[in-house]
């Protein structure tokens, strides 16, 4: 089986080599048209919200299929990512804001803090295709890392360095988080401690455990977001980093709030692209 695999990953791989990138997409998008339609139909009312935080309605069944097909072409798009440096690929990525995130990795680690939205399960690949050291903390129980993931993430392999760790491997994350280096976390993922902050009418809920790794680690906690701005096409958002002073007073309620209000003015602009585990991590005021 994983001899078959790994033809069926090098075809697909000598594939998009020859063929224009126009044509790479016009062969891909039928069978993401179809995957997605699927998926659209099985979802019905559980599709993406209209607005963050989530109110009671929801974005509409084309508005929902354009983005769930994006989405899947974007997972195809990974076959190539060795290549995201290099024209036409590189066009394609709007960038200029990595500049902050290289000159804080220049004299410490960064925990990239981020949530389910856009080009999540993108941007370490392309962090590591443009030559920053990145790996993913995953959950085994959400996210398994399969062969494809595992097999994708080692096309933009850095000195040999994991693509993902873990969540529960905390020696493996502290090794990992050296000056130059980045380790991505998705605070929305149901893991550990956690803590709110308000939002317009809602306030949304993140994990705090990584807060603890970064005092540990000496690591800058960075907000970012990767978000669609078409079909492969993305632009890279980083924050306003967490001030030093919040991080050592440990006061994570703070940090969340910091990162809270980074992160969702940005989110809410695209409220298609939000994810469900970001959905469900929004609790409405007066429930609270």
């Amino acid at each position: 089986m994983v001899m078959v695999r790994e033809v069926v990953f090098r075809a697909a791989r000598g594939l998009g080599g020859l063929l224009p990138l126009r044509v790479l997409l016009a062969v891909l998008y039928p069978a993401a048209f179809v995957r997605a339609l699927f998926e659209t139909l099985a979802r019905r009312g559980r599709r993406a919200p209209d607005s963050l935080p989530p109110g009671p309605h929801r974005v509409t069944f084309r508005i929902e299929l354009r983005e769930r097909t994006a989405a899947w072409l974007s997972t195809a798009a990974l076959l190539w990512a060795d290549r995201f440096a290099r024209s036409p690929w590189r066009e394609r990525f709007d960038v200029s804001q990595l500049d902050d995130l290289r000159s804080i990795i220049a004299t410490r680690p960064a925990l990239i803090a981020t949530v389910h939205f856009g080009g999540i399960f993108v941007m370490p690949t392309l962090l590591r295709a443009l030559g920053i050291p990145t790996a993913a903390a995953v959950g085994d129980k959400l996210w398994p890392v399969r062969w494809w993931r595992e097999r994708r993430a080692q096309l933009t392999s850095i000195d040999a360095l994991p693509g993902h760790i873990r969540s529960g491997d905390a020696r493996s994350m502290v090794r990992f988080l050296v000056p130059g280096h980045c380790l991505l976390v998705a605070l929305d993922y149901p893991l550990g401690d956690q803590a709110s902050a308000a939002y317009e009418s809602a306030s949304l809920r993140l994990s705090t455990p990584s807060f603890r790794l970064a005092r540990l680690t000496g690591a800058a906690i960075v907000p970012m977001l990767m978000r669609r701005e078409g079909v492969w096409s993305y632009s890279v958002h980083v924050g306003q980093s967490v001030p030093d002073e919040l991080l050592a007073a440990g006061d994570d309620v703070a940090i969340v709030d910091h990162l809270v209000n980074e992160l969702l003015p940005l989110a809410a602009a695209r409220p298609e692209q939000a994810l469900p585990l970001l959905v469900n991590s929004f609790e409405s005021e007066a429930g609270k």
